[in-house]
């Protein structure tokens, strides 16, 4: 007995499904892979997302923030409370992109400012966003709540 095959009809896509354009995101993120596999040191910020693991400090960080109900999205130009410039960040305006080009060769330039920045901004970071912060502005948060609701 011979097995038997059957024909599988050619699915056909719309138009609009065949003109949709590869992402040139992922495009960026290619070329970087490429270019890394010939040995070249590449700085990839095409897709946003780090080529190593999240350091064990940014994981802890990231779950206090998390308990301590800091989990909203921030203005374009971050936490203004947690950068001060050139001491713990770079500001810039947003709306300026000869301003994000010049700190970003500033700081890809220069490996101590970088390790500078990193290194206060987690300091600054952890005195004024730490669990123990964010608890005493809850609580007095909700005395003061309280006070006024026992004063009408």
């Amino acid at each position: 007995m011979s097995p038997v095959t059957e024909a599988t009809p050619a699915v056909k896509l719309t138009d609009r499904i065949n003109r949709i354009e590869p992402s040139a995101t992922m495009a960026v993120v290619a070329e970087a892979d490429k270019l890394r596999q010939q040995g070249i040191d590449v700085v990839d910020f095409g897709a946003g997302e780090p080529h190593f693991s999240t350091p064990q400090h940014v994981k802890d960080a990231a779950i206090s923030a998390i308990q301590g109900n800091f989990s909203k999205y921030t203005a374009v130009g971050g936490i203004p409370e947690l950068v001060t410039h050139g001491e713990d960040g770079l500001i810039f305006d947003s709306g300026r992109i000869e301003d994000l080009t010049a700190m970003l060769r500033l700081a890809a330039g220069d490996q101590s400012l970088r390790e500078k920045l990193q290194a206060q901004a987690v300091e600054t970071a952890r005195q004024r966003f730490s669990i123990a912060v964010s608890t005493r502005r809850v609580e007095s948060l909700y005395e003061e709540l309280l006070s006024s609701a026992n004063s009408r």
